[in-house]
């Protein structure tokens, strides 16, 4: 592989010269002291040139990070299922570069991708952007100086300080992974088909986080509290586009593009497109008598005749409704399979129910459901057997521990007085009968100590004639057949 050419001194300048594969030969002269920006061109001129055909865009040494995206979005977003989100995101940097934003417009047979007009937002509105703008400063800065700048320029290091700064301003690891895997999609596309054979990406080589799956409960009372604020929609439309969400955990571009043409009600089959292309989606009787209840001419036309800003507008009434402002529309898939992993759905059958390539996702949801263990574990646990739940408040902690403490002392007590008595017996077994005959026994209260008159007792015999009544803090002690005195070393 021949080296790239390099300025050379020639008639006490520097002279830049590069000849294309086609055999025309370039050449620039700059002064003494300018051979970076000879060895500048050269680049520029060999990233435009190096090809048989223009570059589009005329190269990255001249188009923007902003007008970049923009053709991408042209070429390859609207082919997308998920064209609606992705565009949101390009039109960041398309207005931050001063270019006109996009928007998806739904026509017969597809979509079209057209520019979007401006609008002043309403007050509130406006308000609340401008918030949330301020909010992440840093990072829309960041974001316009990379829309703004020639793709050439944009080098590795400046795409790790993009993603340090969005970790930095609180998005999520899955926000920053779409935003990067966005910009090194296009520049992938731009080496391979756009003529920028020279052009290396600079997010090649970046590790990029998984995404975060989105998991969402409703508890029985939402579900009832969704329904009923369906039911109260004023849009006909929106009811059985919502139930349908839910029987084929389509997505909602999906659901906006389905058309009567692709609909067989006899075989009980759809044809619809998804992120992945068409798709063939099976109906159940349900789903067939929710497709027929829905309002207009079901012989040609879109399903669900509405727009996507219509969709928006009535979800966010519905979801202010049941108190779920967290909700999202596209959340109706994950509780759709959820449902069906509680009813005992198989892997395999949530991986095609969800036209999914691999079952991972479908395990997920089987794991989180555990349908199969609750009923067991209510058996197994059932009436405290083998879980006993601590006291309820203060008071009923307080007189528990106080208990415990008791049953401890009197055990601890019982378990001294069996060591005294076995450490007795065991001394009155190994003393001679006469030793034993002429002990003492003693015994000391908790308040004084008492003392027993010296006897000489006979095995047997009873001192009760004899030996003074002891003080109340006297205790006499009967070891078998002999009274004894417990001496030191006795």
């Amino acid at each position: 592989m021949a080296k790239p050419a390099k300025p050379f001194k020639y008639r006490e300048k520097w002279r830049a010269q590069l000849t294309l594969k086609n055999g025309q030969r370039l050449t620039r002269d700059f002064p003494t002291g300018h051979y970076d920006d000879a060895v500048r061109w050269l680049a520029e001129q060999r990233a435009n040139a190096d090809s048989v055909h223009e570059p589009q865009l005329g190269g990255p040494t001249h188009a923007t990070l902003a007008q970049a995206l923009d053709l991408y979005a042209h070429l390859y977003t609207i082919l997308k299922g998920g064209a609606p989100a992705e565009l949101t995101r390009i039109n960041h940097y398309l207005e931050a570069g001063g270019l006109q934003p996009l928007q998806l417009v739904k026509e017969e047979g597809g979509f079209r991708i057209e520019p979007k007009p401006r609008r002043a937002l309403p007050r509130s509105f406006a308000a609340h952007r401008d918030e949330r703008m301020q909010k992440r400063a840093k990072t829309y800065a960041q974001l316009a100086e990379l829309a703004r700048k020639p793709c050439n320029r944009i080098a590795k290091a400046d795409i790790r300080a993009f993603m340090a700064t969005m970790a930095q301003e609180g998005l999520s690891a899955s926000t920053i992974q779409k935003e990067i895997a966005l910009i090194k999609a296009m520049f992938n596309k731009a080496i391979d088909e756009w003529e920028w054979t020279t052009f290396k990406n600079p997010c090649a080589g970046i590790k990029l986080g998984g995404s975060v799956p989105r998991f969402v409960i409703l508890s029985r009372n939402e579900r009832e509290a969704l329904f009923k604020a369906l039911e109260l929609c004023d849009n006909l439309y929106f009811w059985p586009l919502i139930k349908t969400a839910l029987l084929t955990s389509l997505r909602r571009l999906s659901l906006l593009s389905l058309r009567w043409e692709h609909i067989d009600f006899e075989h009980r089959v759809a044809r619809v497109g998804s992120k992945t292309g068409f798709i063939t989606v099976p109906m159940s009787q349900t789903l067939v008598d929710v497709l027929k209840s829905v309002p207009g001419d079901q012989s040609k036309g879109y399903v669900f005749p509405i727009s996507g800003n219509a969709v928006n507008m009535c979800w966010e009434r519905v979801r202010e409704k049941i108190g779920r402002p967290d909700l999202q529309f596209r959340d109706l898939r994950h509780i759709a399979a959820t449902d069906l992993a509680k009813k005992g759905a198989s892997s395999e059958f949530l991986r095609r129910f969800l036209q999914h390539k691999t079952s991972t996702m479908a395990n997920i949801y089987i794991n989180l459901t555990q349908h199969d263990m609750h009923g067991e574990l209510d058996k197994l646990q059932r009436d405290g057997d083998i879980i006993e739940l601590p006291p309820r408040n203060a008071a009923d902690a307080l007189k528990a521990r106080q208990t415990r403490k008791t049953i401890r002392l009197v055990d601890g007590k019982r378990r001294d007085k069996e060591d005294a008595v076995s450490d007795t017996e065991i001394a009155v077994e190994q003393a001679p009968q006469s030793a034993v005959d002429t002990h003492q026994v003693e015994a000391r209260g908790e308040h004084g100590a008492g003392r027993v008159s010296d006897a000489t007792l006979a095995p047997g015999e009873s001192d009760a004639a004899s030996a003074p009544e002891p003080a109340d803090n006297v205790v006499r002690v009967q070891f078998g057949a002999a009274r004894v005195r417990r001496a030191a070393g006795g």
